[in-house]
């Protein structure tokens, strides 16, 4: 859970459906003894999304896009706006399934139609799935804790903007809700779930549950140029996927209410680096000095990511074969959409030595939480 200066914001979830929810309750305080006291719900975002009129065409769901360098690095999760490769993968009901053409059903039904509930799909209780290691993270008006005029002028812009509260979910989405009204603002969803999508659906799903969006995120204000102009700096949120995939993401949420698939700053996936596993650690948005020294020093702001774990590859033999190793990642903010990850340029790492005889029969792993070695 997570709390504002009037509200906790806490995440729910529902193993007998796999139904989700994020609820906002009012925060008092006693006068006198200083005790907290918690009020009646002010929301449920599950019941804002469920009883929303047209959800299927009203929501703003974004893809990224499985393409390095795609510009832009997303689209509208809408049938006429994907690539043919989400397509294919939504037209089978497993990715090793015959193609069956109900690639539109299922995406309309993940957008929330619920028109074919039970009939070839899941029935579900809810719009809006699980929420299990992801945080919940507000974002109000932007901090206090840097100077110069570009952040001056940036913090004033945005001051008065709508807070928002985010959440990572096994629906398929990290999702963003106006923090005053519970109301979702935005759906993304990371390219490497393509290929889980259609699971779904799968009237099977309450008894082989998958992961999606889950784990931590991590959300704040990070300057990703130099003109001493407000748009120098973004709020930027940045986020791994846990047991939902190999990767980590980063989107532009300066303005939660007007995001769109040109808020999509990158994606970072095992075609990127094989080092890459299943981020489970919360990511650190940091700033270092890259060069200069005294009175002209030069800063960069990163991304620091560990890389989790199951980046090791198990062979045929049951083997752990080293395709990948435990590796501190600093993801440069300011990458281009379009352009390549470059180790050197655009990304570092720090690669952790491993034993070979324990990475025979353990798979080694890291996690930027505890920054511990697994």
């Amino acid at each position: 859970s997570v709390s504002s200066n009037t509200a906790i914001y806490t995440a729910r979830f529902d193993t007998s459906n796999w139904s989700g929810d994020v609820v906002a309750e009012p925060i008092t305080a006693n006068a006198t003894t200083f005790e907290l006291n918690f009020g009646t719900p002010l929301w449920s975002a599950a019941n804002v999304l469920n009883t929303r009129t047209s959800p299927a065409t009203t929501r703003n769901i974004v893809v990224g896009r499985e393409s390095a360098v795609a510009n832009p690095a997303a689209t509208n999760f809408t049938w006429a706006a994907i690539d043919s490769a989400l397509q294919g993968d939504l037209n089978k009901a497993t990715p090793t399934s015959a193609a069956d053409a109900l690639g539109s059903d299922r995406l309309s039904y993940i957008r929330g139609d619920r028109t074919r509930e039970g009939s070839p799909f899941r029935v579900r209780s809810s719009l809006l799935g699980d929420i299990i290691n992801s945080n919940v993270v507000y974002s109000g008006a932007p901090g206090k804790g840097f100077t110069g005029t570009g952040y001056a002028a940036f913090a004033t812009t945005y001051a008065s903007r709508t807070p928002a509260v985010f959440a990572g979910a096994n629906d398929g989405m990290l999702h963003a809700f106006n923090a005053n009204t519970g109301a979702e603002l935005f759906g993304f969803i990371p390219s490497w779930l393509g290929p889980k999508l259609s699971a779904l659906s799968d009237p099977t799903f309450s008894t082989s549950h998958q992961l999606y969006v889950d784990a931590p995120i991590a959300v704040g204000e990070a300057q990703v140029a130099s003109t001493n102009a407000a748009t120098d700096w973004k709020t930027v949120l940045v986020a791994g996927t846990g047991g939902g995939g190999s990767g980590v993401f980063a989107l532009d949420v300066t303005d939660p209410t007007a995001f769109d698939a040109s808020k999509v700053m990158w994606e970072f996936k095992r075609t990127d680096d094989a080092d890459i596993g299943q981020v489970i650690g919360q990511p650190r948005i940091m700033k270092f000095k890259i060069s200069g020294s005294g009175s002209t020093p030069s800063y960069r702001w990163f991304a620091v990511v560990a890389s989790g774990v199951n980046n090791y590859v198990i062979d045929a033999a049951g083997n752990f074969s080293a395709t990948g190793k435990p590796a501190l990642f600093l993801l440069a903010l300011d990458k281009p959409v379009g352009t390549s990850w470059a180790e050197g340029t655009n990304y570092y790492k720090i690669t952790i030595p491993v034993d070979a005889t324990l990475a025979a029969t353990t798979a080694p792993g890291l996690d930027r939480k505890s920054t511990r070695l697994n």
